[in-house]
């Protein structure tokens, strides 16, 4: 998978495979329960940045496993699926809420009104 790559590419892909080496069947379960953990936290409501933090970190993650696609070689025909997983996290991201939003808003809204019989 490293042909073609540069040396930070593969010293990168390297790395993870070393790290990994053996333990194949324990690091898909974890990275399993790790993308299982992310895509449920999300639904607390609480946990959500945590959440898409570690989805993000987990596509970055998959995508130095990959190579980046292979994109530093000229011969790649996509970047993969890490910078969309990136991107579909960063989409999920909350609106910030601040208080002064919050202040100048009416108590009682047009909705809140009981409707007319």
């Amino acid at each position: 998978m490293t042909a073609g790559q540069p040396g930070w590419v593969r010293l990168a892909q390297n790395s993870l495979a070393s790290l990994t080496a053996g333990d194949g069947l324990a690091v898909s379960v974890l990275l399993a329960a790790a993308c299982l953990l992310a895509g449920l936290a999300d639904f607390t409501g609480r946990l959500t940045r945590p959440a898409l933090v570690l989805a993000g970190a987990l596509g970055l993650a998959f995508w130095v496993a990959e190579g980046f696609g292979g994109i530093a070689t000229g011969q790649a025909t996509d970047p993969n699926s890490g910078p969309l997983l990136i991107l579909l996290a960063a989409c999920f991201w909350p609106p910030a809420r601040s208080s002064a939003t919050e202040q100048r808003q009416p108590a009682h809204s047009p909705s809140s009104r009981a409707a007319l019989p």
